[in-house]
């Protein structure tokens, strides 16, 4: 409950002597959400189970939890300033998640930046088709720590958008959140070849992040990678297992973008590109 509570001291709350706390209903929601409920309608029976009771921290034979139209005027109150808030808040919980797993934050944090498809039925906005996966959907992103599974951020999106859509800023806050804990962490960030664009590459360097983007392939990457490639596909023939095989280029900017390049904090050093082919 104390993790509920302090996310429900994230969120402003205007109303004269409520009966239902802000924490207590960040929890009921959530915990709604978890076992199968999204509708804010389930409340109406769920208020009175004695198991979310508990959850809620009140006793089983207690008063009733808030009811549908509390919630739904609770969640109609939430404005972006706070929604900013509770981000912020999530991602310090990761960090101090870090510092229990580890004993401090470690020398080096791996983010993983990825959208995730998740499919829609109904007419809700901004449910929208998207091509490569072809389904009406929408596009969450999140950023996320691999070691302890936590998600630093997560937030929806509109189911068109790209990959690479608020990735700048949302990664800057966590990597903001990273070094006021630790001030010379070093920071790796991993995503797809939806984030190999320019705006993601200036954010890394200019803010001294390492970084592993994917890039789409093009006919001057395939013929960068063509050595690679006969590699690969020679060690699949021959053990009949997958295969990667890696090798360096000093060129950062070949043609169509940057293949896998990995910049380095110091300003002084060049960065190379590292390509990879995966058979």
């Amino acid at each position: 409950m104390e993790v509920y509570q302090a996310a429900g001291e994230c969120l402003d709350d205007t109303r004269i002597d409520p009966s239902h706390a802000v924490g207590e209903m960040v929890c009921q929601r959530l915990f709604g959400i978890i076992a199968g409920y999204e509708d804010c309608n389930d409340h109406d029976d769920l208020r009175s189970d004695p198991v979310f009771r508990i959850v809620a921290g009140r006793r089983p034979g207690g008063d009733e939890l808030a009811s549908q139209p509390t919630l739904s005027r609770f969640e109609n109150s939430i404005t972006p300033a706070m929604l900013q808030r509770l981000i912020d808040f999530n991602i310090s919980t990761v960090v101090e998640r870090l510092k229990m797993h580890h004993g401090d934050v470690p020398d080096e944090i791996i983010p993983d930046i990825d959208p995730t498809d998740d499919a829609t039925h109904g007419r809700q906005q901004p449910s929208l088709f998207h091509g490569f996966y072809k389904q009406h959907q929408y596009l969450p992103q999140i950023i996320s720590e691999p070691t302890t599974k936590h998600v630093f951020l997560a937030w929806l999106r509109p189911g068109a958008a790209h990959p690479s859509l608020g990735a700048d800023d949302d990664l800057m806050r966590v990597a903001c959140s990273l070094r006021r804990a630790k001030a010379d962490v070093a920071i790796h960030v991993r995503g797809d070849c939806g984030f190999g664009v320019p705006k993601m590459y200036d954010a890394c360097e200019e803010n001294s992040l390492n970084y592993t983007f994917g890039i789409a392939s093009n006919a001057r990457l395939k013929v960068l990678v063509e050595e690679l490639t006969q590699r690969a596909r020679s060690t699949v023939t021959t053990k009949a297992k997958r295969s990667r095989d890696c090798s360096h280029t000093s060129r950062t900017r070949p043609i169509h973008g940057r293949i896998h390049e990995q910049s380095s904090p110091k300003p002084s050093a060049r960065p190379q590109a590292r390509i990879c082919v995966l058979w």
